[in-house]
Order: structure tokens, then C-alpha cells, then sequence
């Protein structure tokens, strides 16, 4: 992201936190289907490792966003 601003002006300092939240959350949403869906497989799957994992991380998400 730094690189493309390089050209820019100081004036999008401002623009560049908006950009990092938005692609933050953005993140965290899709991170946090994907593992719904890695959640939803190990239930089927019956792999009680890969559900506590999924899980895991899924509660550490919910905790960071």
C-alpha cells in the first residue's frame, strides 16, 4: 500500500487508515466464513481435531475484530 503512495500527496495519510480498516474488516469477514465453513466440514467429517482448531481460531477472530 506504501508504494502506491509514494506519488501522492501528504493529504492521504487520512485516506490510507480508512483503506487499512476497511480491508481489516474486510478480512476478518471472509476469514471468518471460511471457517464456518471448516467448522461445518469437521462436524460432518467427525475430525474432532480439525473442529477444535477451526474453533480455536474462529473465538480468537471474534476477539480481534
Amino acid at each position: 500500500l506504501h508504494f502506491v503512495l509514494l506519488g501522492a500527496n501528504a493529504d492521504v495519510t487520512e485516506d490510507t487508515g480508512v483503506l487499512k480498516s476497511h480491508l481489516a474488516k474486510e478480512y476478518s469477514k471472509i476469514k471468518r466464513e471460511t471457517l464456518v465453513v471448516e467448522v461445518r466440514r469437521a462436524e460432518l467429517a467427525g475430525d474432532q481435531d480439525a473442529l477444535t482448531r477451526a474453533l480455536q481460531e474462529l473465538s480468537h477472530l471474534s476477539y480481534t475484530s
